[in-house]
């Protein structure tokens, strides 16, 4: 069971730093051009620790492309992202996210029959049994730990392993849009998608789902936030940009920005009991043993920012 707690705090946000930044490179003089250089050139790509906005893919000839795939590897790999369906589409087979060709190599997940399904091009579409549930976030990661694939859905395993070993992908990077296919399109909002050369377990996806992260977090191969303006998709790890074909970009509504997780172990307790969270400057409190969740607990507190429709 996956619980997630939200608080807000007052932060020293990324603006403030800037400004902070501008008054201590023009106290030592340093040339002003040279700093609007350097400015533009280090945030060019910059990593973002607030939601910012999302993908909208309408479901028509809509597409997001990579020049590159993501990585040749076919083990120890691990995609993830949200993902907020407006349909799962007809009776086509529709690419949520893919590294390579999908006819014929690479690995990633589709909507296909109202379901989450894991395609190995050229070898076998998976059926994961997932079927979404419109227009709420959901976040999906696929995993492969050096000897089988598993799927997770909002941070919990789906199903059982499926042991496929896929063909090296080839072609590039996509989300949305299947390869030279002018009929099957994304319907939805797309939002923080990333790329491991690390096989992911259950805790780090769930501590991490609801964080931004750093440009410099280990194994992380791609990472795209969509928190752009206008133009490419930058990936702000190896710039393996994602050319945008009519996709817009909104405000997203995602939960999800600078922050601090834990994972905390809650067995057997007594009505009145308390958890604290130190490191998350939170603490769950229980009314009675029956609301004990007998399971591991992810509290998440996002400091950067206000969850989406939360202002107090």
């Amino acid at each position: 069971m996956l619980h997630n707690f939200y608080h807000n705090n007052k932060v020293f946000n990324f603006t403030n730093n800037m400004n902070f930044f501008i008054i201590q490179l023009l106290k030592q003089k340093i040339s002003i051009y040279f700093f609007i250089v350097l400015l533009a050139f280090t945030n060019a790509h910059a990593q973002s620790n607030v939601r910012g906005n999302a993908l909208s893919f309408s479901g028509s000839s809509q597409s997001a492309l990579a020049t590159n795939i993501t990585t040749s590897a076919t083990t120890n790999v691990t995609m993830e992202g949200w993902f907020n369906f407006n349909s799962t589409g007809g009776g086509g087979a529709i690419c949520i996210f893919y590294n390579g060709d999908n006819f014929t190599n690479g690995y990633g997940l589709y909507l296909l029959s109202n379901r989450i399904q894991v395609l190995f091009g050229g070898i076998i579409l998976t059926d994961t049994g997932i079927t979404p549930v419109l227009n709420t976030w959901m976040h999906l990661a696929l995993v492969n730990n050096g000897t089988s694939w598993l799927v997770y859905q909002n941070g919990t395993q789906i199903g059982t392993n499926f042991f496929v070993s896929a063909i090296a992908p080839t072609n590039n990077f996509r989300i949305g849009s299947n390869v030279n296919s002018t009929a099957e399109f994304l319907n939805g909002q797309v939002d923080e998608i990333r790329f491991w050369n690390t096989a992911r377990t259950q805790t780090q996806i769930r501590q991490d789902m609801h964080l931004t992260l750093a440009g410099t977090t280990p194994n992380l191969l791609n990472y795209y936030q969509f928190n752009e303006v206008s133009g490419a998709a930058n990936d702000v790890i190896n710039a393996n940009h994602l050319t945008l074909s009519s996709v817009t970009r909104i405000p997203s509504t995602l939960s999800v920005g600078g922050g601090v997780s834990k994972t905390v172990n809650i067995t057997s307790l007594g009505a009145g009991a308390e958890i604290d969270l130190t490191t998350t400057n939170m603490e769950i409190d229980f009314a009675s043993s029956s609301a004990n969740p007998n399971n591991s607990v992810v509290v998440t507190n996002i400091t950067a920012e206000n969850p989406f429709n939360n202002t107090n």
